[in-house]
């Protein structure tokens, strides 16, 4: 498994630059609720059985298995996302819940968090109490918007996978190629 991961890197370091795969996988360590669902999952992807005694998370051979798998896991992430892009080109759509009368306003940034999914795309925090809808709005981005390493670590998380998700940096400049009421 070791050749056929940095073969892996060899081909893909072309596509972004070779820094983002420790720092993705940092930052997927990070969030890793070690207390809860995600921790015991990856616990069981390391191969640690449920009721065994967990391992010295500080010793040296813990941490390169750890850092395997995380680094591991954003390459398989982005081998998931990397044949979806026409060129330099990523097509992604965002689920906003707003007013029956909505229009977007151009000066202002639609938001970060995206799908490569039409499907994926879900308005997670929608005030829908307040006659508010569904709205989706769609746009093409090319890598050099992407911030990676968020990217990377939220579709590297375990149970996250159905997410889709495509972090659009916050300075990167969106024009909305469309959007629609959702019913």
């Amino acid at each position: 498994m070791q050749n056929n991961l940095r073969d892996w890197v060899r081909l893909v370091e072309n596509s972004l630059p070779a820094s983002i795969w420790p720092k993705a996988a940092r930052r997927l360590i990070q969030q890793i609720d070690w207390t809860g669902g995600s921790g015991e999952d990856v616990m069981a992807y390391l191969g640690y059985a449920d009721g065994e005694p967990p391992p010295n998370p500080n010793s040296s051979a813990f941490k390169r298995k750890l850092k395997a798998w995380a680094t591991e896991r954003v390459i398989s992430a982005f081998e998931e996302i990397e044949w979806r892009f026409k060129a330099d080109v990523i097509r992604v759509y965002r689920m906003i819940a707003a007013p029956p009368d909505w229009t977007p306003d151009p000066t202002r940034h639609p938001g970060e968090y995206w799908s490569w999914d039409e499907k994926a795309a879900e308005a997670h925090w929608g005030d829908f109490g307040s006659g508010h809808v569904k709205w989706l709005m769609i746009t093409d981005v090319r890598k050099s918007q992407i911030d990676w390493e968020q990217t990377l670590a939220a579709n590297g998380a375990p149970g996250y996978e159905s997410e889709c998700e495509i972090t659009v940096r916050a300075d990167a400049p969106i024009k909305l190629l469309g959007y629609k009421q959702v019913k």
